[in-house]
């Protein structure tokens, strides 16, 4: 649990540093879904399709084609 306090913290440094934001997401719930399942198996697959969302929204919302967005699930992190 230590290590990976200390692994987030570097990130989130590297992240400020870099003038990167870092985005933090929690697990897609799965009632989000409404009855359809993800392709692969396994409870990492909700955290990639979590990732997955995110990195959309954030290219959409770089490129302009999306409006200010309010993501009910993830926190960002900023300098």
């Amino acid at each position: 649990m230590f290590d990976s306090l200390v692994l987030a913290f570097n990130r989130l440094s590297k992240s400020c540093q870099c003038q990167v934001p870092l985005q933090v997401v929690t697990p897609l719930d799965a009632k989000l879904l409404n009855g359809s399942r993800l392709g692969l198996e396994g409870e990492h697959q909700y955290v990639n399709a979590a990732l997955a969302i995110a990195l959309c929204f954030t290219w959409l919302k770089k490129t302009g084609h999306v409006g200010d967005i309010y993501l009910e699930q993830t926190v960002s992190f900023k300098k």
